[in-house]
């Protein structure tokens, strides 16, 4: 059983709510409020389907978010040897065109990764032109699962802090720190994955103020949806948002802090799936 579905599972006991597991693994989970919901992995009920395909495509939640909040510019480049039926899409149409283009349009370092990639995978900090090539080779191998047919050039932004915040209806529910103060570099960019690296719960009611007052702008998109939102204070002290994710794992926040405030979110979440439930069979 997920980390995840333990905390779900932990809320449904505590708030009474009737549950049953669909599967031997116990990672499909159906609840009764007592119309029916479903987890499914990292898939809750919480959020709305078109959002979070955005949400899974960097370029898709540029193009929806860079004129509303800060965001480091992002490109993406289709891979000219795409299949076929796609490539009247292809608009720089070789491997070497593609790394000119980067080499043009971004200042040297610049992030390439993957487009719907996660937990860092296939993400490369690239200095100059020959590690730009080879970040696009790696993401456009077919022969490995983390092939993407869409490689993804971004603004490097110089990184202070990093942090995780999780959203429910506009709401901010948690806020932990990716701290690699004592940490050490692995191989993925991605900070949590680096050795020793920690999840550190934030509760300075200024540092949450500063977040909350930068998500401002967010409020009619974001509403009604459970989100979790990478966001880094730059060494310029301007907040940035990285990227958004509709299933937050809270896998490496459970393990440093224990569950009990994902639990605290769950029944959040829940009861107000309940009440608004209850509202829509009065009216």
């Amino acid at each position: 059983m997920l980390a995840i579905i333990k905390c779900v599972v932990k809320a449904c006991e505590q708030l009474k709510i009737p549950y049953r597991f669909f599967d031997e693994n116990q990672n499909f989970l159906g609840i009764e409020l007592p119309a029916p919901y479903y987890f499914v992995n990292f898939a809750t009920p919480f959020g709305r389907q078109d959002l979070a395909r955005i949400y899974k495509d960097k370029v898709y939640t540029f193009q929806l978010l860079h004129t509303v909040i800060r965001r480091p510019f992002t490109r993406g480049f289709l891979d000219p040897l795409c299949r076929e039926s796609y490539r009247h899409y292809v608009q720089v149409p070789t491997y070497e065109k593609i790394v000119a283009a980067i080499l043009e349009q971004f200042t040297r370092p610049v992030i390439v990764k993957r487009n719907q990639g996660t937990r860092g995978t296939n993400v490369f900090l690239c200095h100059d032109e020959a590690e730009i090539a080879k970040a696009l080779t790696a993401i456009f191998n077919k022969n490995r699962k983390e092939y993407d047919y869409i490689a993804v050039a971004q603004e490097y932004i110089p990184i202070y802090q990093e942090f995780r915040v999780i959203l429910f209806s506009g709401e901010i529910l948690l806020v932990y720190q990716k701290d690699i103060q004592h940490a050490n570099f692995v191989g993925n960019l991605s900070p949590l994955h680096w050795e020793n690296a920690r999840a550190v719960l934030v509760t300075d009611n200024e540092r949450i103020g500063q977040i909350k007052a930068f998500l401002t702008p967010l409020q009619t998109i974001i509403s009604g949806q459970f989100l979790g939102l990478d966001l880094i204070l730059a060494t310029d002290n301007n907040w940035w948002l990285l990227e958004i994710n509709s299933q937050p794992d809270f896998e490496i926040f459970i393990r440093d802090n224990g569950d009990a405030r994902v639990v605290d979110i769950f029944k959040t979440m829940l009861l107000t799936l309940k009440n608004d439930q209850n509202k829509n069979q009065l009216s």
